[in-house]
């Protein structure tokens, strides 16, 4: 107390400037006296076990983390907390905040304390100070701590990349409130949720401890709009199974869920019909260009018949369900609808090039095929590959002996004008 008072020269000229703005209460009368109670409590004699136990309960919002009592009102607590945040380490407090993020309290003896919020206080004891008058053993030890767990104000960032060790959570927490959250948003028909997760690069496609996925969980409670957009936007596996061997299919028709059944059986067959697209979009490439190494002409033998329309197999089913007003709630951030692949074709769908047509579907893939005969033509017409020649001649004996009249509809492409390999018209 006596060393304090003897040396708080500072503390007297602060102490009257204050006075002089009127910072203290009116009832002031004697700044010496006030001065005197403080330097009684700068000279309170305690220990680390004491002090860590003081710390333990600013971090615990003011109870007692033994007694599990209430010492500090929680706004007095906050209040606390954030002075010790902003200046508790002397004239290194900013440096401080910076390097380690949590509050601190230093004394001249050499002692401080350290509070993480929520998880424990820290009393630590080193008596050689640095030049700001802090220990400088426990400033290094809080920077090295900071260093190994995320107790850093701002080590928790949604999208941080920071490896280190978070004490406070479980292992598996993180992968167990997705799984949680995911599944009860689907059951619940909460949209946003969703696709919030999906947009997060969450795998839609977790399962919880049955096996359940979340296209089961919309299955079964008739969420339509959710199911539209597990199986059109994220693209999820219908055919996983849970642990009693049931898809999402299954739980539709086990609950009766007719719109859910119609979606999920169309999908079904969407996914089947592109895949068998994608195999005679290869086929009808390999004949195309093993015929126009058969012709030994400059460019490839195009089919010019303008009255030819070439329409998708996959026309929708009659008393399909409409949903506007879903379709509209998963609008794309491109402005368009998010299964615009989906709708279905009609004649007034159809685009004219040249001389010929191609219906809505199909243009896409013609698109495709004109690109890889045009980069790919080169390389098999000018190099005679018997092997294509050979498999194209077994394509097109093949379509005849069907009848000739199924052309490949994503090969295919109608034109009236031809594309020279010479000049990539």
């Amino acid at each position: 107390f006596l060393s304090e008072k003897k040396t708080a020269d500072r503390n007297y000229a602060l102490s009257y400037y204050m006075k002089e703005n009127k910072c203290f209460p009116s009832d002031i009368e004697s700044i010496r006296d006030e001065l005197d109670f403080y330097f009684q409590l700068c000279s309170l004699e305690t220990n680390c076990e004491a002090a860590a136990v003081m710390a333990a309960t600013l971090a615990n919002g003011g109870v007692c983390s033994l007694t599990d009592q209430p010492c500090i009102q929680s706004r007095a607590c906050r209040d606390v907390l954030s002075l010790m945040y902003s200046c508790g380490m002397y004239d290194y407090s900013g440096q401080f905040a910076f390097d380690v993020g949590l509050p601190a309290k230093s004394g001249v003896s050499g002692g401080m304390i350290l509070v993480i919020p929520n998880l424990m206080g820290i009393c630590l004891f080193s008596p050689r100070l640095d030049r700001m008058g802090n220990t400088t053993r426990g400033v290094l030890f809080c920077q090295k701590l900071v260093d190994i767990f995320n107790f850093h104000n701002y080590d928790s960032l949604l999208h941080a990349d920071s490896k280190k060790i978070d004490p406070r959570r479980r292992i598996g927490n993180k992968e167990t409130d997705l799984v949680v959250n995911l599944l009860f948003a689907c059951k619940n028909g909460d949209l946003e949720t969703v696709r919030k997760l999906h947009l997060q690069g969450m795998n839609l496609n977790i399962v919880d401890y049955d096996g359940r996925t979340a296209l089961h969980l919309a299955a079964s409670e008739g969420q339509t709009v959710i199911l539209r957009f597990l199986l059109q936007i994220a693209k999820v596996d219908q055919t996983i199974r849970d642990r009693w061997g049931r898809t999402a299919l299954d739980d539709a028709r086990t609950f009766h869920r007719t719109a859910c059944m119609a979606l999920l059986l169309k999908a079904a067959q969407r996914k089947q019909q592109k895949t068998q697209q994608s195999k005679n979009t290869t086929k009808g490439l390999i004949g195309l260009v093993a015929n126009n190494n058969n012709n030994g002409s400059g460019h490839l033998p195009i089919t010019t018949n303008t009255s030819t329309t070439i329409e998708s197999s996959g026309g929708e089913e009659e008393g399909e369900l409409e949903e506007d007003e879903d379709e509209e709630l998963l609008r794309s951030e491109e402005g368009g609808s998010m299964w615009d692949d989906d709708q279905p074709l009609s004649t007034n769908n159809k685009h004219h090039k040249g001389g010929g047509i191609v219906s809505g579907r199909s243009s896409k893939a013609a698109a495709t095929a004109k690109w890889m005969i045009e980069h790919c033509v080169d390389r098999l017409s000018l190099g005679g590959n018997d092997e294509a020649m050979e498999n194209g001649e077994k394509s097109r004996r093949l379509d005849n002996k069907n009848g000739g009249g199924h052309q490949h509809k994503q090969a295919a492409i109608i034109a009236s004008s031809k594309f020279h390999t010479s000049t990539g018209d």
